[in-house]
Order: structure tokens, then sequence, then C-alpha cells
């Protein structure tokens, strides 16, 4: 068999997409252009979510770890990601309920009242001294002797 140039063979069909998620996206914004139900709805930022979730429907119809899908079936689960799916995710998700603020602030004022109270409460005798603390954190001096165990073995660290 003679020898084939792929490299040629391949430039000789010109341009062609091989990344999934691009062409999912490229056939999306194509058909949101069409589509008016797919422009409300669809969002280019959340394509990477969108290709999760076919991944995921793949997964699920694998047989021994592999699947096979046609690109109609890729094209219409990414357009029912953005008509169906990602619409009822919204609805479903918990409305966000801000924090009462007024309640944290009183409560921080307490806390910090206590707290000053403590200290202008404590005899001056129990304070600590900075200057004794940070004279023992100073690191002792290793000495240059190698100091050996019984078996005769270079330690690192005496105790």
């Amino acid at each position: 068999m003679k020898n084939i140039d792929y490299d040629a063979y391949l430039a000789s069909l010109g341009d062609f997409e091989t990344k999934q998620i691009k062409i999912i996206k490229k056939y999306l914004d194509e058909q949101a252009e069409k589509d008016e139900a797919l422009r409300t709805l669809y969002r280019p930022e959340k394509i990477d979510d969108c290709y999760e979730f076919i991944k995921e429907c793949a997964k699920r119809k694998a047989s021994g770890g592999s699947a096979c899908l046609e690109d109609a079936v890729v094209f219409k689960m990414a357009r029912d990601f953005y008509l169906d799916i990602l619409p009822r995710a919204a609805e479903d998700a918990p409305a966000i309920k801000p924090a009462e603020v007024k309640k944290a602030q009183k409560t921080v004022k307490e806390v910090a009242g206590q707290i000053e109270e403590d200290a202008a409460a404590e005899p001056e005798e129990e304070k600590l001294d900075i200057q004794s603390v940070e004279q023992e954190e100073q690191p002792k001096e290793q000495s240059e002797e190698v100091l050996y165990d019984d078996e005769g073995q270079g330690m690192l660290f005496a105790f």
C-alpha cells in the first residue's frame, strides 16, 4: 500500500472544528438568530454548563464505557438545556434571603463592649510583659558539633 500524506489530505479538507464545545456553541449561535424562543433564553456564558449536561447525558446512555450519539441528538440536548433545563433550575433555586444587618451590628457592639469591660477589669500585674515574651521566643543557637545516636547515626535534632 502506498504511503498516505495525512497532512496534505487534511489540508485539502479545509478548516473544520474538532472541539465539541465550539461546535455546539456555533450551532446554538446560528439557531439563536433563527429561533426567538432560544434567542431569549440563550446565554453564551453558560456554554460550559451546557456541555457538562450533554456529557452527563451521554455517560448515562453509555454501554461498556463508551457512547456514540448523533449530532442531531447532541444539538437537541443543547437546545433542551437552554429551553427547559436551565429555566427550571433557576425556578428551583432557593431564594437567597439577605442577612439582618441590624441584629448583627447589635451583637458586635455588645461583644465589643464586653471585651472592653474585661480588659479594664484585668489587674495590671496579670498583663503580659511583651518584652519578656519576645526574649523567650528567640531561637537558641545550635552548636556545630554533630551528635550521634546509639546506633551511630547522625542526629539532626537532640532533645
